[in-house]
């Protein structure tokens, strides 16, 4: 099983993050961000985008529309729903776990 590899490159004290994630599948050249925005006083916006470049040519292209850009939404839709849970209850979604095991991320 790959296991993405993710760098945090630039931190933005109460406006958020950048990361970028080695190579998985057809997806290089990976980099996401996380921006944090204020809306009033109780409420915060989290916005997320996830660039990447495809390898493999057309294959990488047809492997991306025929699969990976379903498990992409479907996985970037729950690490979104997995923040909003975490700071709303302090529920702990995804726990520490082994290296290379699960994510080393704990939400």
């Amino acid at each position: 099983m790959n296991i993405a590899n993710e760098v945090i490159t630039q931190w933005n004290e109460n406006k958020g993050i950048e990361f970028t994630v080695s190579d998985l599948g057809p997806l290089k050249n990976t980099l996401c961000h996380f921006r944090i925005k204020a809306i009033d006083a109780d409420r915060t916006q989290l916005d997320m985008t996830f660039d990447y470049d495809l390898k493999f040519g057309l294959f990488g292209k047809v492997l991306h529309q025929v699969v990976m850009e379903k498990r992409l939404n479907t996985s970037l839709t729950h690490t979104l729903e997995a923040f909003k849970t975490r700071i709303e209850t302090g529920k702990l979604l995804r726990p520490y776990m082994e290296h290379n095991r699960k994510p080393a991320v704990t939400l």
